[in-house]
């Protein structure tokens, strides 16, 4: 798979390609900025996507000028091992456009594509936030260790890693984001950032990446 990569950092090597995935982090400048100097190097036919996993795609389409060749495509990490991909047109995406994404996530890329909605957190990130929240709360107050969080929900529910586990896979920074997103523009207060969530990602705490997030990797 790997041999089939090709890297660049210049922009302008994208010209011409039929799909273009942007996944920077999830700022909605950045993002704009990033789409909209891409857009200028595609074809009129070619399809442009993002990855984000918490913010509106209509959001983003607003300042391209071919809305209607733009959509969400969000996948999970680790990509991977992970089958699932969310494609999430707008409003203003064609339906044709809808059908070559899902087909690409589904026949080429052996995903397997679910469309949903555009709205923040879109499908999983919508449940999932309000779940991993709470086990931020409940290590917040004191209520248990980290590590017994963890445990608790991987024995009593089967679940494959802990809320807390989960959000040091992520990233805390992009669990961050997806709560104030979600926040944003539901007010749903089971999205809300807990405070010790936010100091931890001042301190550059956020989760494997970094090696230190609830738990500690660096002898791992």
């Amino acid at each position: 798979m790997l041999a089939l990569l090709t890297t660049t950092a210049t922009t302008a090597d994208l010209a011409g390609q039929p799909l273009v995935v942007e996944a920077v982090p999830e700022l909605v400048d950045l993002k704009h900025a990033v789409l909209g100097a891409v857009e200028e190097l595609l074809d009129a036919d070619a399809v442009l996507a993002s990855n984000t996993s918490s913010i509106p795609i209509s959001t983003l389409a607003g300042r391209l000028r071919r809305p209607e060749r733009f959509l969400g495509l969000h996948f999970f990490i680790p990509v991977p091992r992970m089958d699932l991909v969310e494609v999430i047109p707008s409003l203003a995406t064609a339906p044709e456009v809808t059908a070559a994404a899902r087909d690409l996530a589904g026949n080429r890329l052996g995903k397997i594509a679910v469309v949903v909605g555009d709205s923040p957190g879109f499908l999983v990130n919508r449940l999932l936030v309000p779940y991993v929240m709470a086990g931020v709360r409940m290590y917040e107050a004191g209520y248990a260790s980290a590590e017994d969080i963890d445990t608790a929900m991987k024995l009593g529910a089967g679940h494959p890693m802990g809320p807390l586990e989960l959000c040091d896979l992520i990233g805390l920074d992009i669990i961050r984001d997806a709560g104030d997103a979600i926040w944003a523009e539901t007010r749903d207060p089971a999205a809300v950032v807990p405070g010790v969530l936010r100091r931890m990602c001042d301190l550059g705490r956020l989760g494997r990446k970094t090696g230190r997030g609830f738990h500690d990797y660096t002898d791992r």
